[in-house]
């Protein structure tokens, strides 16, 4: 459960390109290489998770199969569909993580000057006036704040 290195892996696009080589389709998120593949041993599609990790110069990878769970769900929908289903908890979870960020940029969307926003979790003050667009900024009582897009749980159009 180690990381495995390559010596003449010296950037990052050597490793992804590494990945691509033995893969039928990647997609690429950061340090995160999705991939379909083969199963060495039965020939079936499977989805992987490669973390990409730089050490001393050298670009490695942490390997992470579905049947693993790996707690990451930026996997493409798509590959979903050219893999048989082995880990269905971790599925829901990929398809959850997609619907919410539709529901994020629709939200985003609706972001206009004057609109009011509510935050989600622990924020307080929780429900702002947009002030400026970027970077993002809202006021309550008087004071003014900058919003984590990423926290916004509701919009209500000005």
């Amino acid at each position: 459960m180690g990381t495995t290195y390559y010596h003449e892996c010296y950037e990052k696009a050597d490793i992804v390109n590494k990945i691509k080589a033995e893969a039928l389709q990647t997609a690429t998120y950061g340090k995160e290489v999705w991939a379909v593949q083969k199963h060495y041993e039965t020939g079936e599609n499977m989805i992987v998770l490669y973390l990409l990790y730089k050490c001393d110069g050298i670009w490695g990878f942490k390997d992470i199969p579905e049947c693993m769970g790996p707690y990451y769900f930026k996997c493409p929908l798509k590959f979903l569909e050219m893999a048989p289903e082995v880990n269905a908890n971790w599925r829901d979870g990929v398809r959850e993580y997609h619907k919410e960020q539709k529901r994020r940029k629709g939200l985003l969307k609706k972001l206009k000057l004057g609109a009011k926003i509510k935050l989600n979790g622990r924020c307080l003050p929780n429900v702002f006036v947009v002030t400026h667009m970027k970077p993002l900024l809202g006021a309550n009582n008087g004071l003014t704040y900058k919003i984590p897009k990423t926290r916004i749980e509701e919009v209500e159009e000005a």
